[in-house]
This record gives C-alpha cells, sequence and structure tokens, in this order.
C-alpha cells in the first residue's frame, strides 16, 4: 500500500531533512474516483496501479493549512525545509490554499505532472526558495483544459503570481510533447478567475469571513529572481498575467530578473496573453547542433498586450532568437491613429547570436479572443524598438533553408501568408513598424538619432496586396486583390499600414526588408527595467532557527536534524538539505 502524507487546518507545521519516498497513489491518467459492479457504484479502494484513479492522493500534500496563529510580519504559517520527496505518480508536494509558508532547499526527483505544484488560485504570499526538482513527467501539452491542469510536466507550478520564487532550479521534465516547462505560471486556466487571499485580522473565522476574493488574473509577479532551468520543453512560460481576457487591469510592472535557461526543446521564455512584464538579464542557450529542431527563444502568442522591455538578455544558439508581439495592446476604435508607441515592445543592451535573430510578422489576435471585436481594425497598430544590441551570425554550416526555414538572418520580416488561418484573425493593414537605434551590425541605425525602420518587402506600391476574406479572418484590401498603390487609392488600405520610404536592401548585414533612415516617427521614451520589489527574509534566516516540536490532531509537526524517512527504507546518512535544526521526531498520517 502505498502512504500519502498531508497536513491541513490550524495545525503546527515544520518539517525538515525528511525523505518522502514512494508516497502517493494518484497517477498521470483519467481520475476514476468510483467503480461500477452491477447497478451499484463504489468509492474507489483499489490496490495502486490497478483499475481505480482516486483524486487528492498526492505524496506530500498541504491543504489549506492556516497554522495555529496568523504569522508575525516576515516569518510564515508553515515550513518545509531540506527534505527530499522522490518516486512520486502525481506530483511530489501539492500545495492547495495555503498562505505565507516557506518550501525552502527541498529536493523533489521522479514526479509526475510537475514537481511542486502551487495548485489553486487561492495560494498566497508563499516563499519558494533554493529548491531543486528534476525528471519531471508530463504530458507535454498545453493546458486548455481545467482538468487537465498540472499535467503537462513542470518543474515549478503556479496558479497564483503573488508567491515568491527565487534561486530554484529545474532540470529534466520529460514528455514526449514539446510543452514540459521548467516554470510553469498559469493565470489563464483559473477557473473563475478568483483567488482567496487572507485578512490576518480576521484570523480564526471560518474561511468565508476571514478571507477576500482578488482577480487572479489581475495580478503581477509578486518575486521571480535568480531561477534557473535547464532540459526542459519552455524555461518559464507565463499564461494570463496582469490581464484578464485582454483588459488590463494595472497592476504594475512584473520582473523577471537573473534567469538562466538552457537547452530548451520548444521556447526559453514563452508568453500569451501577459501585460506589463519586464525581462532583465536573462540568458538563453539553446543546443547549437539542434538549430532545426526550430526553437523560439523568446515566443509571445498572438496576443499580447501594452508595456513588454527586453534589458541585458543574451540569447545564443537558437533557430530564432525572438518573435515580436503581434497584438500589442488593447483593441482602439477603428478611428484611432494613436501608434502607442509609450507602449511598443522594447529591447536594449542585449546580445543575440541564432539562426534568424528578430522575426517581425503582422498584426494578429488568437480566435479566443475575437468575440471583442465588432471591427477587424480595432485589431491595435504594434510597434518594436530595438536599441544598443549587438547581433551575431551562428556558423552557416549549423543549419540549411531547408530544415531551419530560411537562409540566416539577423532581421526577417515575414509578411508571408499563412497556409491555413486556423484559429487566428490577421489583419494586413494595421500599422506595422520595427525600428533599430544603434544595433550592430547595421551601421545605418547609427547615423541619425531616430535610428532606421525595417519595412516589409510586401509593402512596395506595386506588390499585391490580397483581398479581405472574412470568412477566414484574413483582413487585406476591402476592394479586391490590387497592389498596394491601389487599394490606397480605392478604400485608403495598404500593407502594414504605409509604403515604405525607401528601397534599401542590407543584404550584407542580413535584413529581409527594406531599410529606411526614420526621420518621422518619434522615438518612444527609452524604459529603465524596473526594481525587483524589496527582497523578501530568506528562508536562510530559518533554516538553522531551533523549533520546539509539538503535536496537533492528523498533522504533519517537527524538524529534525537526524534523517528520517517516510514511505520507504532508512538512507545511510542525511536525506537531504545541509545545515540542520533540532529534535528528531516527525509525525505523519499515513492514509
Amino acid at each position: 500500500v502505498r502512504g500519502i502524507v498531508v497536513a491541513t487546518g490550524t495545525a503546527s507545521v515544520d518539517v525538515r531533512y525528511t525523505l518522502f519516498s514512494n508516497l502517493g497513489r494518484t497517477r498521470l491518467d483519467d481520475i476514476n474516483n468510483t467503480v461500477q459492479s452491477g447497478e451499484n457504484t463504489y468509492l474507489v479502494h483499489e490496490p495502486f496501479g490497478t483499475t481505480g484513479n482516486q483524486d487528492m492522493r498526492h505524496a506530500v500534500t498541504f491543504a489549506a493549512l492556516t497554522g495555529p496563529s496568523p504569522p508575525a510580519a516576515g516569518t510564515y504559517s508553515w515550513r518545509l525545509i531540506g527534505n527530499v520527496i522522490v518516486n512520486s505518480p502525481l506530483f511530489g508536494l501539492y500545495i492547495d490554499g495555503c498562505h505565507h509558508a516557506l518550501i525552502y532547499n527541498n529536493v523533489v526527483v521522479v514526479a509526475s505532472g510537475a514537481g511542486i505544484a502551487v495548485a489553486s488560485p487561492s495560494n498566497t504570499k508563499n516563499v519558494i526558495e533554493r529548491n531543486f526538482v528534476a525528471f519531471v513527467l508530463g504530458t507535454g501539452d498545453v493546458d486548455t483544459a481545467l482538468t487537465s491542469l498540472g499535467v503537462g510536466g513542470y518543474g515549478i507550478w503556479l496558479r497564483n503570481a503573488d508567491n515568491v520564487v527565487r534561486d530554484n532550479v529545474v532540470a529534466d521534465t520529460l514528455a514526449v510533447g514539446r510543452h514540459t516547462c521548467g516554470f510553469m505560471v498559469d493565470l489563464l486556466n483559473a477557473g473563475n478567475g478568483s483567488a482567496i487571499t487572507p485578512v490576518p485580522d480576521q484570523f480564526g473565522q471560518p474561511l468565508d469571513q476571514y478571507s477576500t476574493l482578488v482577480d487572479a488574473n489581475a495580478q503581477r509577479l509578486a518575486y521571480f529572481d535568480n531561477n534557473e532551468a535547464y532540459n526542459v520543453g519552455v524555461g518559464v512560460r507565463l499564461q494570463g498575467l496582469n490581464t484578464y481576457l485582454l483588459n488590463t487591469n494595472g497592476a504594475g510592472m512584473s520582473v523577471l530578473s537573473n534567469t538562466v535557461i538552457w537547452h530548451a526543446h520548444t521556447s526559453g521564455f514563452w508568453a500569451s496573453p501577459i501585460s506589463d512584464v519586464a525581462v532583465v538579464n536573462m540568458t538563453i542557450f539553446c543546443d547549437v547542433a539542434h538549430v532545426a529542431d526550430q526553437v523560439i527563444a523568446l515566443r509571445y502568442d498572438a496576443f499580447m498586450v501594452d508595456t513588454h522591455t527586453l534589458t541585458s538578455v543574451d540569447v545564443e544558439g537558437c533557430w530564432v532568437g525572438v518573435l515580436t508581439p503581434r497584438m500589442q495592446s488593447t483593441p482602439v476604435l477603428p478611428s484611432s491613429i494613436d501608434r502607442r508607441s509609450e507602449k511598443a515592445y522594447q529591447i536594449s543592451n542585449s546580445r543575440f547570436r541564432n539562426w534568424i535573430n528578430i522575426i517581425n510578422a503582422p498584426v494578429k489576435l488568437s480566435s479566443l479572443f475575437t468575440e471583442l471585436l465588432s471591427d477587424a481594425d480595432q485589431l491595435p497598430p504594434k510597434m518594436a524598438v530595438v536599441r544598443d544590441t549587438q547581433l551575431l551570425s551562428l556558423p552557416d554550416t549549423a543549419c540549411d533553408a531547408s530544415s531551419c526555414f530560411a537562409e540566416s538572418f539577423h532581421v526577417f520580416m515575414d509578411g508571408s501568408l499563412p497556409s491555413s488561418y486556423g484559429d487566428a484573425v490577421y489583419n494586413y493593414r494595421r500599422l506595422d513598424e520595427l525600428l533599430l537605434v544603434n544595433v550592430s551590425p547595421v551601421a545605418s541605425s547609427n547615423s541619425t538619432s531616430g535610428g532606421v525602420k525595417i519595412f516589409y518587402i510586401e509593402q512596395l506600391l506595386e506588390a499585391i496586396f490580397p483581398a479581405t476574406n472574412v470568412n477566414l479572418g484574413f483582413f487585406g484590401c476591402d476592394a479586391g486583390e490590387l497592389t498596394n498603390e491601389n487599394c490606397q487609392l480605392a478604400v485608403s488600405q495598404i500593407r502594414a499600414g504605409e509604403a515604405p520610404t525607401c528601397s534599401t536592401v542590407e543584404a550584407e548585414n542580413k535584413i529581409y526588408g527594406f531599410v529606411c533612415p526614420n526621420t518621422v516617427i518619434p522615438l518612444p521614451p527609452q524604459l529603465s527595467p524596473p526594481l525587483l520589489p524589496p527582497t523578501p527574509p530568506s528562508g536562510s534566516e530559518e533554516e538553522n532557527e531551533v523549533v520546539v516540536t509539538t503535536t496537533t490532531a492528523a498533522t504533519t509537526t517537527a524538524t529534525t536534524s537526524a534523517a528520517t524517512t517516510v514511505g520507504g527504507s532508512s538512507p545511510s546518512s542525511s536525506s537531504g538539505g545541509s545545515g540542520g535544526g533540532s529534535g528528531d521526531v516527525v509525525e505523519v498520517d499515513v492514509v
């Protein structure tokens, strides 16, 4: 029989230096809480591995664990320090409905679904620090249904952004699909968008009396710093951050700082939809021997809103360095001529060395959000600005055009029409601008204070502008298939909003598009990267604290410097972590 460990309620919990081995009964499979026998339905009580698969029987679970009293400022409601959780069939550590907890210096290896699962929007103010997670098996699929949440293969999975995540390392997330993640912050699938957050001065009352509901999607990242991911599908993935159905909520800038991602198999950083996010000091290294695997280092899907900055980013060895956002603001009125330049996507002080360093493509919106539109021209203009950045090339032998989409480019203006329109709305007539300012090796970008603007080849006046096809979700020339010049004369529409101001091609600088001096467009203000919020207390201050062991009903409580094993054989030495506390007892319920 495989046991489980559960702590809940107002228990006093402090678990240290304990091995949790071969625990948990819920598997990475369809949940089946009942079994049918004739006309009768029974709850599953079958041995692990048989046909039943009862829900919520995870290896180590902390559920609605508030602790005996509200934590004082700078302290924690419960602690999990220096433990090892190994060989869990679904989720190593499962946290639900907890606040102000410390998860510090733990090791989770060999798990399915997610290594550390912060599994509901009602988890806030927890500190997840200096943990190591490895060998997490998942489906590799993108989670689109609430029933499948958390099973993709994630090192650390959070459904609430109001938690501290720092100094963690994730390695080897495994799946047949490519969408496993080192770190997954998924607010897009946060149920009805509600999160419960505690009100300390009402502590001790029933849950609905000492908590308040907030919009989980209207959040910024509380603190995300100095995390690393190795050999994963996606290094860091953000969904639904500070935005709900593209309606900006003004929660302030989120900051991801000092992030290292090596050998991602799909993307280093993948965001959709998000609002107001700054990436500072991020390193993404792909395996240059596998450029043909078509890894996009920095990926923004078809919906991306408001301010986003990349500062001091180093990306090397990938197929594409950055795919600029194709949707950069909330929908605007058809009559708007606002360039939204103050909300431009900005890259500064960075270095790219990839097969294609920058791809820019026309405005696009996922059909998930087309109900927000009454007119295609509500899709806003977009602008991307690259400043003070170095673009370098991979060796020509790193790939070939047949397997890598095209020859190697520093900047590729991809104006091609999609082979299928699928689940998106495309607007090829909306204003779309890419500016380079002091970008090496594009010497012309230094010649004026405004830098250069890159135009699509398809913006030439004599180029054909395809006709609008509403059924396909494609918006081009409403007057039919004409040249750009004739469509502009007929209905005042032209590819990407305007004709190119020159026809200069800088093939020697590996730019696919026209490179024209920017003497018209005012540059948006260069945004300084925002500072991280004040540093929360480190778990290291708690690690060597002497804790008096107390016991409460049906809960886990203790610290130990000696190794303790739950669910498996005793190790010959310590079972995880370093340093130590006092005490030598761990009491658990195995049910």
